[in-house]
């Protein structure tokens, strides 16, 4: 037997909706989605490295993410709440990394407007 749990909280579901309505068309919203979806290990399959890159990036969930679908890769990632272990993945990756601490933020924060129509 199962239960539905709360997938996106009130606050993150204004924000996103606010986000998914700036953006322009050729990005997509994505919440909830595990990093190793978009990164993969540049160690040789099979060896413990490679092992111990996908762990570490596959612990990883991502809550809102921002894909370029031109580019077919992810462009950025949006947290609700401090991630210090996938700010440092993401920034090696070349990820852009954005915090939101208030809905407010999502119409502010200068790491977004570069997504958004003019």
């Amino acid at each position: 037997m199962y239960k539905k749990i709360e997938f996106l909280n009130k606050n993150q579901i204004e924000t996103v909706n606010i986000i998914r309505s700036e953006v322009q068309d050729r990005y997509w919203i994505l919440n909830k989605i595990r990093l190793s979806e978009f990164l993969y290990s540049v160690k040789e399959y099979g060896t413990p490295e490679f092992y111990d890159d996908f762990k570490r990036i596959n612990q990883i969930t991502l809550p809102c993410v921002i894909f370029d679908t031109h580019e077919n890769t992810l462009t950025a990632a949006i947290f609700f709440e401090s991630e210090p272990a996938a700010e440092e993945v993401l920034k090696g990756a070349g990820v852009t990394y954005i915090m939101i601490n208030q809905t407010k933020d999502a119409l502010t924060h200068p790491e977004l407007l570069r997504f958004y129509r003019e």
